[in-house]
């Protein structure tokens, strides 16, 4: 599944998300999940699917970075705004540098999410 996501393969991560087994939440060694993944590479249609499926937008990594920090951080406008769809996204989790999605989106320069994350 996070590879699939990570690769933007929409269809076969569709395909998994059949199976009752899967874990959509699990964890690699640095912490990261499929949301995760498909929101630091901007793969907003496969974040919908994940979110569609129960994924929670909560979960960060070893960084303490949350899909919502690392797509804002990565500019990725579509993304961000899917997370902020699903209503239950904390969009004032700090990394473990003290950041937010917001304070990266403005130092990035990604006036557009900083619109989005200050609605």
């Amino acid at each position: 599944l996070m590879i699939a996501s990570s690769l933007d393969c929409y269809d076969i991560v569709k395909y998994l998300l059949t199976d009752n087994n899967i874990d959509i939440n699990l964890q690699d060694n640095f912490g990261e999940t499929a949301l995760f993944l498909a929101s630091a590479l901007g793969n907003a249609k496969i974040v919908k699917l994940l979110l569609r499926n129960n994924a929670n937008p909560n979960i960060c990594n070893n960084e303490n970075v949350t899909p919502l920090i690392v797509s804002s951080y990565n500019g990725h406008n579509d993304t961000v705004k899917a997370l902020l769809e699903k209503g239950d996204v904390n969009i004032n989790y700090q990394d473990n540098l003290c950041k937010t999605a917001l304070s990266f989106a403005a130092h990035e320069g990604q006036p557009l999410i900083v619109e989005l994350l200050l609605k």
